[in-house]
């Protein structure tokens, strides 16, 4: 009986260790997930910044040149 009860203390201490080094693990897990989420944002917003100055490198010349036209025809039916 004495051995059944040291064997059955035996693995319900190896099962505590075990959640106590899962939870540590969680908790590195949260850790890295809030870097990652947070570099994601700023990954985002960096993105965002790019794509518009993109756009603007795309179509500025059109608009500025379709403002122009648009002044110029302006002041002479005027």
């Amino acid at each position: 009986m004495n051995n059944d009860l040291a064997d059955v203390k035996q693995i319900m201490n190896k099962n505590i260790e075990d959640l106590l080094y899962r939870g540590d693990s969680l908790d590195k897990l949260q850790d890295l997930s809030s870097n990652l989420k947070r570099e994601s944002a700023k990954y985002k917003k960096y993105a965002e910044k790019i794509n518009f100055q993109m756009l603007l490198k795309k179509y500025a010349p059109v608009a500025l040149l379709g403002f122009l036209v648009v002044f110029i025809l302006y002041r002479f039916i005027f």
